[in-house]
């Protein structure tokens, strides 16, 4: 049975497409996940967590960095409220900052053992952004968000993070904070 259009999730036959396209140099031609996309106004959760993003070599990687490129550029962003790229190494804080300012409506986000560093989350401007999962972020030292993206927090959640020594934010409705093994 095909998902709800407005859960776009990565499949093991997914994985398989963009590999073949990306070996004849056609990702520009990934055409199911804008296709999947498209024909739905509202696009609400998507899920890289699974298969496509669980890199096992530098092709993976590089693969992981095409296919996020292609979901910078879906014109249903807007409308996303949850987004977990959890363990994509292939995710860079540049690729990361270029596709965080078209989520203005991104309530729930999860970049847990991702490749993002501290410079990910320095000027990072999430309005609705309830909670945060960054854990297990081997590069990030320094945890600070802007009052912008913390209004609205209720949940960050930072563990495994084994070089972070300072978090910055101020988050009047934080409810639950996880740092370390907490």
């Amino acid at each position: 049975a095909q998902k709800e259009l407005d859960d776009l999730s990565m499949s093991a036959d997914m994985l398989k497409l963009a590999r073949q396209q990306l070996a004849v140099g056609d990702i520009k031609n990934f055409a199911e996940l804008p296709k999947a996309s498209a024909q739905a106004n509202v696009l609400s959760q998507i899920d890289f967590s699974k298969d496509i993003l669980n890199a096992q070599k530098q092709s993976d990687i590089e693969l992981q960095r095409a296919l996020l490129i292609k979901l910078a550029e879906l014109p249903q962003l807007q409308s996303l409220e949850r987004l977990t790229l959890k363990n994509c190494e292939g995710l860079t804080d540049e690729l990361f900052l270029k596709l965080i300012v078209r989520l203005p409506n991104l309530k729930y986000l999860d970049v847990s053992s991702s490749g993002l560093t501290s410079k990910a989350f320095n000027n990072l401007k999430l309005l609705q952004l309830e909670e945060l999962l960054v854990n297990d972020l081997r590069f990030l030292t320094k945890l600070q968000l802007s009052t912008v993206s913390t209004n609205k927090l209720t949940y960050l959640s930072a563990r495994g993070c084994v070089r972070l020594n300072r978090v910055e934010m101020t988050a009047p409705l934080l409810k639950k904070l996880r740092l370390n093994d907490n």
